[in-house]
């Protein structure tokens, strides 16, 4: 994620300007595409739980984030979509959820999603275009208790 001074940070190309960048929550899934994100974006300071085991209070981050580097985990879009965060994704080739998932933000404004063996050339570009949008998130419904219901209607039938 990148925080503060996220827009000086990609102005003109340069990645300097104290942003911080937090990719890919708990996963190695992800490792490959953190460690590609370091080399395009070298000043950012990455935040990630393989890379630096300094992962604290990811919602807090997450909250005061205004581009954001992740999978396609319901979770993790699902608090995309309520907090109307901006984001990259990135998704395994072939996982039907996660392919699934990205497929709800790919034509929304403030999103961008590739395959994670697709990653963007230009991924400073895609960023600042990412960052001139207003983020249009899906809309999510919250089914758990109706599920949870459904549930507890068999089981008790």
């Amino acid at each position: 994620m990148f925080t503060e001074n996220a827009r000086k940070a990609l102005e003109l190309g340069a990645t300097s300007g104290g942003g911080k960048l937090v990719t890919f929550g708990g996963t190695r899934a992800g490792l490959n595409i953190a460690k590609r994100l370091i080399r395009e974006f070298p000043d950012a300071n990455l935040l990630s739980p393989y890379l630096t085991r300094s992962w604290h209070e990811p919602s807090e981050q997450l909250r005061s984030s205004d581009l954001v580097f992740t999978m396609c985990g319901y979770g993790t879009l699902l608090e995309l979509a309520v907090l109307k965060k901006r984001a990259i994704l990135f998704y395994p080739r072939n996982d039907f959820e996660q392919e699934g998932n990205a497929a709800l933000f790919t034509s929304r404004s403030g999103y961008r999603a590739y395959p994670m063996d697709s990653f963007p050339k230009d991924i400073v570009s895609v960023a600042k275009k990412v960052m001139d949008e207003d983020p249009d998130p899906p809309s999510f419904v919250d089914a758990t208790n109706d599920l949870a219901a459904d549930i507890i209607s068999r089981v008790d039938a």
